[in-house]
């Protein structure tokens, strides 16, 4: 019952419930992480990491196939300045 005002009547962020896997983890972390904070172990804490065992947030994601080409239509606003930050970071590169 101490836990109940900290959760119930604090103006949480709105979690959206997604039926596909990934996106249901994400919501489940979001719900943990606010639950947490609301105990005295993480009162003080602004944010927690929280950490699923094969998410993808903990994997290096690669392109299988060499070289990648990336399409950025000139129609698309702004999609010229993402591809090429996607080819900086990219570390497999991209063309």
């Amino acid at each position: 019952e101490s836990l109940q005002p900290p959760i119930f009547d604090v103006d949480w962020p709105l979690v959206v419930w997604l039926r596909i896997d990934d996106f249901r983890l994400l919501s489940l972390k979001l719900i943990a992480e606010a639950l947490l904070l609301c105990t005295p172990a993480y009162a003080r804490e602004a944010s927690l990491p929280i950490y699923l065992p094969g998410e993808l947030l903990g994997q290096t994601l690669t392109f299988a196939a060499r070289p990648v080409v990336l399409w950025a239509s000139p129609a698309n606003p702004g999609a010229k300045a993402l591809a090429d930050e996607l080819a900086d970071i990219c570390p497999s590169g991209l063309t």
